[in-house]
């Protein structure tokens, strides 16, 4: 995936926590975070979600979207984290248009 895509991920990760503390965190300050070790296994556990959450779907074959909460809780993550992971990884981003 690209570091965009990454840097969406973590920024929208951040702000569903810093919100509950009425704080924000910008862009450019995730991607200034992103070489941290503590951010790269963030991602790396939304990556790993996301391959969990499309081979249980396909096994099942169910949508992703549909499997997400079961997946999320047989992994132990927080259902937002992993909507926010489903979304940014996996969905592609959609076209602009001039």
């Amino acid at each position: 995936m690209s570091q965009e895509q990454e840097c969406r991920f973590v920024e929208r990760v951040l702000n569903a926590r810093l919100r509950q503390v009425g704080q924000q965190i910008s862009a450019a300050e995730v991607e200034s975070l992103l070489a941290l070790g503590e951010i790269q296994r963030l991602i790396q556990m939304g990556y790993q979600f996301c391959d969990r959450l499309q081979q249980f779907a396909s096994s099942q074959q169910r949508s992703p979207l549909d499997c997400l909460g079961e997946v999320a809780l047989s992994c132990g993550m927080p259902a937002d984290l992993g909507i926010a992971a489903y979304e940014t990884l996996t969905a592609p981003r959609p076209h602009s248009i001039p």
